[in-house]
């Protein structure tokens, strides 16, 4: 019996899995690919990386369909998860970006700026393994980075979630107007996140 469906959508490009590999860095991604997004949804999950890195080409790198590739490949990386020149452009990517990552035991986003416009929702009944967390600036002047206001937003979802209890440190740099170690801890102190150790990248 023929069972080909003319209508249906053919497989997706580069959905061959890929066999275990313990660290991926994929560098100088351009703005929009959508065969590499294909890439990362299909294939990377299956190589159970202990390390992943996505560094955008340009400064100021907009995620867009990047952003559905990162949640289909974070949950399945189980010791870092690296982003570098990528925007957190509202609440709601940071919201994603963190709840894929939960299984990781670091999360990192390099030379970002931060435009959140209320507080993360990281979810109250998600188990978090996350235990460090990274938000340096440590190249590019037209980067503010990580700033006192935008900390707050995120503090706020941290307390609400579980996250409180799997996360024991947070790495800062003090660059420019960027948020530096003392005010760090003093955000989180106000929201009763006294555990997290914070500590400056060198």
């Amino acid at each position: 019996k023929n069972t080909h469906n003319p209508s249906a959508p053919p497989p997706p490009r580069h959905s061959t899995p890929l066999p275990p590999l313990r660290r991926l860095d994929i560098e100088n991604v351009p703005r929009e690919d959508p065969s590499l997004a294909a890439f990362l949804r299909h294939s990377v999950p299956h190589a159970q990386l202990k390390e992943f890195r996505f560094w955008s080409k340009d400064t100021h790198g907009q995620l867009g369909e990047y952003l559905e590739a990162l949640e289909a490949v974070a949950p399945s990386v189980s010791t870092w998860v690296g982003l570098r020149r990528w925007d957190m452009t509202s609440s709601g990517m940071m919201n994603r970006l963190v709840k894929a990552a939960r299984g990781t035991q670091q999360l990192a986003i390099w030379n970002a700026e931060f435009e959140l416009e209320e507080a993360c929702d990281f979810g109250g009944d998600i188990d978090y393994n996350i235990w460090v967390m990274y938000f340096a600036n440590d190249y590019y002047p037209s980067v503010v980075g990580l700033t006192s206001p935008q900390l707050e937003l995120i503090a706020q979802g941290i307390a609400a979630s579980s996250l409180k209890h799997s996360l024991n440190k947070i790495v800062v740099e003090k660059k420019g107007p960027g948020i530096g170690k003392k005010e760090t801890e003093r955000v989180l102190y106000k929201h009763g996140l006294t555990k997290i150790t914070v500590t400056e990248w060198q």
